[in-house]
């Protein structure tokens, strides 16, 4: 999850610096502390994918409203994110099949993926 924060950290640095660069104040506010509660490892995961779901959902919501703006550039610039998302749904999707896959290691093989995880500024 620290490999995770810093990328999060790093998505948030880029919409914030693509918005100052455009010569908008950005105001930063506080948002809803996620949940902290899960009744399994599995529910972790699966409330995690719900999140990513919903946050593809506001991206897309930005790509349509810029696309209806003819804000070309910054479309573009959100279509990053939009694929960025494909990859943030895919990892809880696939730790969720591992697990349901108890036959192959199951949460033993999730933690020792996941405990060798970095991250690494994209190019």
């Amino acid at each position: 999850f620290t490999a995770q924060m810093k990328e999060e950290l790093f998505h948030a640095q880029k919409i914030y610096d693509y918005v100052s660069q455009q010569g908008a104040k950005v105001d930063l506010e506080a948002i809803e502390e996620p949940s902290q509660d899960f009744s399994s490892v599995t529910d972790l995961f699966e409330k995690t994918l719900e999140h990513e779901k919903k946050v593809t959902g506001m991206i897309r919501d930005l790509v349509d409203l810029a696309a209806q703006e003819k804000d070309e550039e910054t479309e573009k610039f959100l279509q990053w994110f939009v694929k960025e998302q494909m990859e943030e749904e895919a990892t809880p999707a696939g730790i969720l099949k591992k697990l349901e896959n108890k036959a192959e290691g199951g949460i033993s093989e999730v933690d020792s993926e996941l405990s060798k995880r970095v991250f690494n500024l994209p190019s």
